[in-house]
């Protein structure tokens, strides 16, 4: 089985081989590059159910809990897209409208931002920011940090 840095690392690549060979803008671009996390990465690596991953517009990507709770949320730019100060905080203010959130990321598929959540009275509130950059971190430290991810630390059955 492969590790989570191969399949990030071959989305990657898959990303720049696509890039370009579509006529129509945008095509193969972040939407390409968002379905190809939800399937490779989150679904058949991580084992997400997909019928506890929302893709939509206003939140991206949000994996939910048996409960049908979004407990992480994923905003996805295309990749080596800089997140304008102006995105990021667009972003940001999305976040309470699921108390129930613990993570958030914005990532180009190189460059990850993480903020650990915490919802205390009900209002939701960033208690930590990380960046991290997949090209300054060998394959340890980028499975360690994408092992958020795993969906058995959320579900008790995930995809087997």
């Amino acid at each position: 089985m492969q590790s989570a840095s191969q399949v990030l690392r071959a989305i990657l690549d898959r990303y720049d081989n696509f890039k370009g060979r579509f006529s129509v803008p945008v095509e193969g671009g972040e939407r390409g590059f968002r379905a190809w996390l939800v399937i490779d990465l989150f679904h058949h690596h991580f084992r997400w159910p997909s019928g506890l991953i929302l893709v939509g517009e206003r939140h991206d990507v949000l994996l939910l809990n048996e409960s049908l709770f979004p407990v992480i949320t994923i905003e996805t730019k295309e990749p080596r897209h800089e997140a304008s100060k102006k995105e990021i905080r667009s972003f940001e203010t999305r976040l309470p409208h699921y108390t129930t959130l613990k993570y958030a990321y914005l990532t180009d598929g190189f460059k990850w931002i993480k903020l650990y959540l915490a919802a205390p009275a009900g209002h939701q509130t960033i208690a930590k920011k990380e960046i991290f950059d997949v090209c300054q971190h060998d394959d340890t430290a980028i499975n360690k940090f994408l092992a958020t991810f795993d969906a058995t630390q959320y579900i008790s059955k995930p995809n087997e």
